[in-house]
């Protein structure tokens, strides 16, 4: 299965509907963040979320290309078109740092990584590592190698103990979700049956902390 920023953000919205008094503040899936046993990721959700860290890559894109990912989000991304603008993840929730540690480290292993070009040719479908929902992806073909090697990076030092090698990393925009997965699958074909393209470029990399159920930027570091 694969681990994005969204699953994190999804536990939140799924601890919203199972207690709405508290909301994101309750999800017993933290402890799969903190290396626990994936066995508890279905347990009632009692554990108040920690404040976590995360890298992403916001794309820089055409704005008719942004419309038309956010006109789709609106329509099917129901889970997180209200919670965050389309992005790449870079680094995932991180628990176990400071925030003054978490950006001294993401600048230093960023410091002379080259801003890139990508293109998007393609959708396709996963299934949430946490919940029952399907979502479907937008997946860069050209680009691919580029975020896969800054992730890499960034996890390079001393964020390598909380780099999940049991899960796949495959960089992706998120457009749309489902309980039903043909309907998901739909959204898929939906895209992939014209010949589009997508292309745009990460010139910058934002540091993000998630607490009180609000995403905050807290710095932004310019590549090369």
């Amino acid at each position: 299965m694969v681990l994005y920023l969204d699953d994190l953000l999804r536990l939140f919205a799924i601890a919203r509907v199972a207690n709405p008094k508290n909301g994101l503040n309750l999800v017993s899936n933290s402890l799969y963040y903190q290396n626990v046993s994936v066995h508890c990721k279905r347990d009632i959700y009692k554990q108040r979320i920690k404040m976590a860290y995360l890298v992403i890559a916001y794309p820089e894109l055409e704005k008719n290309d942004f419309d038309k990912i956010q006109q789709y989000r609106e329509l099917n991304d129901k889970l997180f078109f209200k919670v965050i603008a389309p992005h790449f993840t870079i680094v995932f929730p991180v628990f176990d740092k400071e925030e003054t540690e978490f950006i001294e480290e993401v600048k230093l292993q960023a410091a002379n990584i080259e801003r890139f070009s990508f293109k998007i040719k393609c959708s396709t479908i996963n299934k949430d590592s946490f919940s029952d929902h399907y979502h479907s992806f937008l997946v860069p073909d050209e680009g691919f190698s580029s975020i896969v090697k800054l992730h890499d990076k960034l996890y390079c030092d001393k964020l390598k103990d909380n780099l999940r090698l049991d899960i796949d990393f495959i960089p992706h925009i998120g457009i749309g979700n489902s309980l039903d997965k043909y309907l998901c699958k739909s959204m898929v074909d939906e895209w992939n049956k014209t010949d589009f393209l997508i292309a745009g470029a990460v010139t910058k990399l934002t540091i993000v902390k998630y607490e009180n159920d609000e995403i905050t930027e807290i710095a932004s570091i310019n590549l090369k």
